[in-house]
């Protein structure tokens, strides 16, 4: 649940949650909120997170049976752990694709910093749009 720190909730399916937590089949809903959900785990999760609390989602139809949970507990601050390693996963993304899109910044930079590419550019540019009014001239006829 500690991956869902900074959404503030948690909810999953019976059965998920059944194959998470290893509980036997054998196990009633009654068991299992005795056992699974019992006073000291509910405590410890609240000192884990603040203002926890777990609500049982029913379904409809005979009995309303228990179809999942519902764990909510107060958001947490993204840190700049989170922040940095965001950067670095575009990063990585970046250098994994087949041809990547330059990075804006880092394009801008390195054309502010050399004139000699910005000229570049700058020519590249004129000729490009100029081979774009040929084709549109050509497909026109």
């Amino acid at each position: 649940m500690k991956q869902f720190r900074t959404t503030g909730f948690y909810r999953v399916k019976t059965e998920d949650l059944r194959h998470l937590l290893s509980v036997p089949k054998s196990y009633t809903n009654a068991e299992m909120d005795r056992k699974v959900f019992s006073k000291t785990t509910v405590s410890d999760l609240t000192n884990a997170f603040s203002n926890f609390k777990i609500k049982q989602e029913r379904g409809t139809g005979r009995g309303r049976p228990i179809i999942g949970y519902t764990f909510t507990f107060d958001k947490e601050k993204t840190n700049q752990y989170e922040i940095d390693r965001k950067k670095e996963e575009q990063i990585a993304q970046f250098w994994k694709s087949d041809e990547p899109e330059p990075m804006p910044n880092a394009v801008a930079q390195t054309e502010y910093q050399n004139p000699e590419l910005r000229k570049q550019k700058e020519e590249t540019d004129r000729h490009s749009a100029g081979f774009g009014d040929l084709l549109k001239g050509w497909f026109k006829k």
